[in-house]
């Protein structure tokens, strides 16, 4: 009977033992799934990687710096394709305005 009450006292604080950690467990998992902390560890990976990208880009701008401006160049044409556009046929609409005016003087005259 005594080996029995042991057994079971033992049985017992094993279980307590293990309840423990298995509630130590899901409270280590309640914390890394609670929103804040996914938030948080998001952002500082993409401060990592965003600080690892600009790094690279000076670098590569370092060594190749014709490249680098070109390729700047054409970033700054793409975007200002519009605004362009429409100083390109403000021109041409002056040229044709001239052409036309100059062809009723023109004809007015013969």
């Amino acid at each position: 009977m005594i080996g029995d009450e042991a057994d079971l006292a033992l049985a017992r604080l094993r279980a307590e033992l293990a309840r423990k950690r298995l509630l130590g467990t899901l409270g280590d998992i309640r914390d890394r799934l609670n929103p804040r902390t996914l938030a948080e560890e998001a952002w500082e990976s993409v401060r990592e990687r965003g600080g690892e990208a600009a790094a690279e880009m000076v670098r590569t701008v370092r060594e190749k710096p014709g490249r680098s401006a070109a390729i700047a160049g054409a970033i700054a044409l793409f975007m200002a394709r519009r605004p362009i556009a429409r100083g390109v046929m403000s021109l041409l609409n002056r040229g044709n305005e001239d052409e036309t005016d100059g062809a009723e003087d023109g004809s007015a005259e013969t």
